[in-house]
């Protein structure tokens, strides 16, 4: 009962969720939509999503991937969004035969004067590089906070502390293909995200 009580608590305080809205370039050259495969939904159990490919003018190649799952009211959905946290690119990408080289450091990209933290990784696809940018955002939790991902007893301590056991939560994954350095492909991202995604 006590475990109970802890986190109605602090899920009534937790429950707001963050609001914007994302604009794919549907206009753009060899824009085209990315449906994700029955074994994909059944794996990630989202509420919405929102993906496209497309090729910028300077031949930059393009993937965006939107998820967005609701908060849990329920055991089931709180089990739900728990799964949803062990896909992460580091896991997911080379079982679809993508080879990590490295990750970076977190970057923080600014909308608006909030900051989002993003994940940030060099893959193998083929003969050329892809970087590939993880974001996730967590309803009710303060500005700049990444998502808690539980990838450690420590990490689901803390979720545990702040009564989070099934917030709602978005993950915004883009990969850029074209990019010489990380560097370049930061700055491209620094450059997009804008027209991507607006905050309200």
């Amino acid at each position: 009962m006590g475990s109970e009580l802890w986190f109605r608590f602090h899920e009534q305080k937790n429950r707001t969720a963050e609001l914007f809205t994302i604009t794919l370039p549907r206009g753009q050259n060899r824009f085209r939509e990315l449906p994700q495969s029955d074994e994909v939904k059944a794996a990630l159990q989202y509420d919405s999503a929102e993906t496209g490919a497309w090729q910028n003018p300077d031949g930059t190649l393009w993937q965006f991937f939107h998820f967005r799952w609701n908060s849990a009211t329920a055991l089931k959905d709180r089990v739900r969004v728990q799964l949803a946290k062990s896909h992460r690119p580091e896991i997911c990408l080379p079982a679809s035969g993508w080879q990590l080289r490295q990750e970076f450091s977190p970057i923080a990209l600014h909308l608006n004067g909030i900051p989002f933290v993003f994940r940030s990784y060099e893959f193998s696809t083929g003969t050329r590089a892809t970087f590939v940018f993880f974001c996730v955002r967590e309803d009710g939790t303060s500005a700049g906070t990444s998502g808690n991902m539980r990838a450690t007893h420590a990490a689901r301590w803390r979720a545990a502390l702040a009564g989070n056991r099934g917030l709602g939560q978005r993950v915004i994954e883009i990969a850029l293909t074209g990019p010489a350095t990380p560097a370049e492909a930061e700055q491209l991202l620094r450059s997009h995200l804008p027209d991507l995604i607006q905050l309200h």
